[in-house]
């Protein structure tokens, strides 16, 4: 049982025919993967691609969330193929009106099933200055969270080099973007493979830590080869550690590929993760006995 910490596992982050447990389930329909992450007491799933999805499969998803009393995790803001053009960082009208657009559609189809968050991915221009683009990224910022908020969603920004040109690339700069921006609905996606990538990957806690305050969503992934957390080389149970004695109530997403295929490499890979899970809820309870006596009172125990 982890404490507090509430695990989504993803319906196809980079495309719908993979989501997380493909093999494990056998098919790709959504609420089949939705069923077996409720079976597994996952609180909810990453379907980021929503608004490019048939409005009968959305209606399903949303039905079966509801059932199992699930999350939707947060909501990309356009689709795949729009992320690496370079809207953000223009000033032009033409440029905003087509950046809100793909945000309007996005909304519209994250409140069909309750997701909370929309997350940006901001790409940059290589043959401008980064004192205009920042400017402009800024001024779309708050016209999209204009949007986003009168509809009772947050906005998380991304920072990722994994395209070409992405104009945050470091977790710093995005946090500098953050303060600039001082929007309290404004916030990070905090995914340990993308920092890993940008920044020391050695030192992935402590940039967790200073970074806890403005987190949205965690996501987790591990290099090489962005696999499950313990299929690689990163500390990513010392970012859940500090997660867990902090609360973190935000959705935990399993947004990663396997180390080995099959089902049984994703039934390995779960359970490599939840020993690195247990481990850290073991040291957080040593670390605070109010929460350890908390988990026992949850689970009914006296002794």
């Amino acid at each position: 049982m982890s404490a507090g910490l509430r695990l989504a596992s993803h319906l196809g982050y980079l495309s719908v025919d993979e989501p997380l447990f493909r093999e494990s389930v056998g098919s790709l329909d959504p609420v089949a993967h939705i069923e077996f992450a409720a079976r597994l007491g996952f609180h909810g799933v990453l379907y980021p691609w929503v608004a490019t999805r048939p409005e009968e499969e959305v209606a399903r998803v949303a039905a079966a969330l509801e059932k199992h009393g699930m999350a939707a995790g947060c909501t990309a803001y356009a689709p795949f193929e729009v992320i690496p053009q370079p809207l953000w960082v223009q000033s032009g009208s033409g440029a905003r009106n087509e950046l809100l657009g793909h945000v309007r559609r996005s909304v519209a189809a994250a409140r069909q099933v309750n997701s909370q968050i929309l997350v940006v991915l901001l790409a940059g221009d290589a043959h401008s200055s980064r004192t205009q683009q920042r400017s402009a990224v800024i001024d779309n910022l708050h016209y999209v969270l204009d949007t986003a908020t009168t509809a009772g969603l947050k906005v998380a920004v991304e920072p990722m080099i994994a395209f070409p040109d992405m104009w945050l690339q470091t977790t710093g700069e995005a946090l500098e973007l953050i303060a600039a921006v001082n929007h309290p609905e404004f916030g990070l996606v905090f995914d340990t493979g993308h920092v890993a990538s940008m920044d020391d990957p050695e030192n992935l806690a402590r940039l967790f830590e200073e970074a806890y305050d403005h987190v949205m969503v965690l996501q987790l992934a591990d290099l090489p080869g962005r696999v499950e957390v313990g299929g690689g080389v990163l500390d990513v149970g010392a970012v859940l550690l500090h997660a867990m004695l902090e609360n973190f109530t935000g959705l935990v997403e399993l947004e990663h590929l396997w180390s080995q295929p099959g089902v049984l490499g994703e039934t390995a890979g779960l359970e490599r993760f939840r020993r690195i899970e247990a481990a850290a809820l073991q040291e957080a309870m040593l670390r605070e006995p109010a929460m350890a006596e908390a988990i026992v009172r949850a689970n009914g125990r006296t002794n």
